[in-house]
């Protein structure tokens, strides 16, 4: 049985979680820039890419929240947490630092909105 976590957005709900994910993508997307690593390439392009790709489903739970966007960003998170060492700049701190915390925090929002998304569901057979 395949269990799908349907909730409309913004008509019908605080949106909060949402926009604190598109914020933390925006920081992840700007952060070679701001916190000044911008010349390790391999750190720049993964925050570029996966600073998109959340942006993109954070917007895109801003109009409807599924189990599905969620997932996506906490497979993101992971991804931001291990990809230092996976591709290799784990020797620069302000690196690490950043892709490692927006990716906790990612996980983080990630499992809040499921949770929120799980209880605000009727009973089963109602």
């Amino acid at each position: 049985m395949k269990r799908n976590f349907h909730r409309p957005s913004p008509a019908a709900g605080d949106n909060t979680l949402s926009w604190l994910m598109v914020f933390l993508a925006a920081s992840l997307f700007t952060s070679p820039w701001i916190s000044g690593y911008r010349g390790d390439v391999p750190a720049q392009w993964n925050a570029w890419v996966v600073g998109f790709l959340l942006a993109c489903t954070a917007f895109a739970e801003l109009f409807e929240i599924s189990a599905r966007e969620e997932r996506a960003i906490a497979v993101l998170g992971v991804w931001l947490a291990a990809a230092p060492w996976i591709i290799g700049f784990g020797a620069d701190l302000k690196a690490v630092a950043v892709q490692v915390s927006i990716g906790v925090l990612a996980i983080l929002v990630s499992g809040m909105e499921l949770w929120q998304a799980r209880s605000s569901r009727p009973p089963h057979g109602q």
